[in-house]
């Protein structure tokens, strides 16, 4: 059996460095979404030891988790009723939104 010191690089053939670029993916398409709240992101790695009773031999657990920010949409609508006096909605058009008659279309 061959052994080599243990590294963060290549503890579990590099699985640490896996599940942090994991991570780091995760959160960078979490930031790209535009429906995702601006605040911070974060990533967390958490590297346990629980020694043996002799202290001969250590168990080593590794947990990476990111925080990400809700992607909730939010959005305004209007209310109103049709001719029946069934209730609709409207979504708020923001200013820049509303199409324009050009004046090709103006009569």
């Amino acid at each position: 059996m061959d052994y080599r010191e243990l590294t963060i690089e290549n503890f579990k053939d590099g699985a640490i460095i896996k599940r942090l670029e994991s991570a780091l993916s995760e959160v960078l398409a979490n930031i790209a979404d535009p429906y995702a709240d601006n605040g911070a992101r974060e990533i967390i790695l958490k590297i346990k030891f629980k020694p043996d009773d002799e202290r001969a031999g250590v168990e080593i657990s590794v947990n990476c988790t990111t925080k990400l920010k809700e992607n909730t949409i939010l959005e305004q609508a209007s209310l109103d009723q049709d001719k029946t006096g069934r209730v609709i909605a409207y979504e708020t058009m923001r200013q820049t939104e509303i199409p324009f008659a050009t004046s090709a279309t103006v009569q």
